[in-house]
């Protein structure tokens, strides 16, 4: 059985959030359609066990539960939206609820959040009875979205807590490298590549292990690899420090991988003033590895990697058999603008 549900995303890329979301549906293969997609909203028809499959993955859904109802967002059609909406079904007998406000979408909105907050609850207690307001523990938390014109009434199901990424920042593991990606990224990277539960996934850079973190942590089993001894043991390290074993660290050079019949490549070569190619230009080595890749993963299997845009890795990928997917950008500084590609192998 479907039904509406809604996600807040984050609002701090424009095409990351989404594309992780719909990522992770596909990885486990939820039926999903879309109905609305705009800025860090995203609604879509789905059996409601799509909200924990993506609320227990995502790494830029903040907030996501059932649709209620949807009007124009001046207080008039909200009233009658209320009003002629059956909140049977949602409360019962002594539950409790609150009434959160946020905004998404391009809206400009000057409303008051509070005081339509205060307003929503008024109206909800008009309309159902026995119920009372619990802002601390409500049982029934209700999320209004404001968006272009509009207003949106749901039920929180999810709301991630504050603070989830910031226990595996890069500085507060055993082993720090100053080019390794913020754990909201690395999840994120992990996603696009789109490995179920269970799936093996392999980061042929391991490095100090920030990729094979985030994999372990949404259920996958791991193989970490590296040209360097240090980086495999150093990746051993921090995924200890968090009580995650990798199904195996191996002593490799990307381009020539020991590996086949893997499900999904989430990896960040090196690349950049800072970083060690071992003699190869940043171009050869990227060839070469996506050769190498291409041999190691089983096929429809994804993989999702980092590259300097001026690149143009989706080009070399292409030229040595994969099928890009997608692509997205993210500016690091002047000289560097990161490129995240995802491609399937055919």
């Amino acid at each position: 059985m479907t039904e509406k549900l809604f996600f807040i995303i984050s609002g701090e890329h424009p095409t990351l959030p989404e594309a992780e979301l719909r990522a992770i549906l596909e990885a486990e293969k939820c039926q999903y359609q879309i109905v609305k997609s705009v800025p860090k909203l995203l609604l879509i028809e789905a059996p409601r066990s799509c909200i924990e499959t993506v609320s227990s993955r995502s790494s830029m859904c903040t907030m996501s539960g059932t649709h209620i109802l949807e009007c124009h967002d001046d207080r008039g059609s909200i009233q009658r939206a209320i009003k002629d909406a059956d909140l049977s079904d949602i409360f019962g007998s002594g539950d409790s609820f609150s009434v959160r406000v946020t905004k998404a979408g391009r809206t400009r909105s000057a409303k008051n959040s509070e005081a339509l907050e205060a307003f929503v609850g008024k109206l909800v207690r008009q309309v159902v009875s026995d119920v009372s307001v619990d802002l601390v523990r409500a049982k029934k938390p209700l999320l209004g979205v404001l968006y272009n014109g509009k207003f949106l009434l749901g039920l929180e199901e999810y709301r991630r807590e504050a603070g989830t990424f910031a226990s595996r920042r890069p500085r507060r593991r055993p082993v720090f490298h100053p080019s390794t990606m913020q754990p909201k990224l690395a999840r994120c990277m992990v996603n696009l590549a789109r490995p179920s539960r269970g799936d093996l996934i392999l980061d042929p850079f391991c490095g100090v292990g920030g990729l094979l973190i985030e994999a372990s942590l949404i259920g996958c089993r791991c193989l970490g690899s590296d040209i360097g001894l240090r980086k495999v043991r150093d990746s051993t390290t921090n995924m200890k420090y968090f009580g995650l074993d990798p199904l195996g660290m191996v002593l490799a050079d990307a381009r020539s991988l020991p590996f086949r019949e893997v499900k999904a490549i989430a990896t960040d070569p090196p690349y950049g003033t800072a970083a060690s190619t071992h003699g190869a230009s940043t171009r050869e080595l990227f060839r070469e590895f996506l050769e190498a890749a291409y041999e190691a993963v089983a096929p429809g299997g994804c993989m999702c990697m980092g590259a300097p845009r001026k690149l143009e890795v989706g080009a070399l990928g292409r030229d040595t058999g994969w099928t890009p997917l997608e692509r997205h950008e993210i500016y690091v500084h002047r000289s560097l603008t990161r490129e995240i590609a995802v491609f399937r192998r055919g």
